[in-house]
């Protein structure tokens, strides 16, 4: 569920009105950093400029594909990854 509501929110409705406005590089550089802030820890700076960087390739594909469900799903595959590995380091001791 949250890959589906970020990319409506980030992809969906936040880049289709700055694109509107100033063009599609710009909306992808101002959704990709409201991305990252999103995603920032007070631990764990790092995450915030992943959540950045996907968000510029989730845009792009958006952009490119015009179809946000295609961003949805590659969200939805790179948080399954993402746990997948976390668990499996948890499994070692790491």
């Amino acid at each position: 569920m949250q890959p589906f509501c970020e990319e409506f929110f980030f992809r969906g409705f936040l880049l289709e009105k700055i694109t509107k406005r100033s063009g599609p590089a710009i909306a992808i550089v101002i959704t990709s950093i409201l991305f990252g802030v999103s995603h920032l820890s007070y631990t764990y700076a790092y995450a915030a400029i992943i959540a950045v960087i996907l968000g510029v390739l989730l845009a792009v594909v958006v952009v490119k594909t015009k179809n946000l469900y295609s961003a949805i799903f590659a969200h939805t595959l790179i948080n399954i990854a993402s746990l997948t590995l976390y668990f499996f380091g948890k499994s070692f001791g790491m």
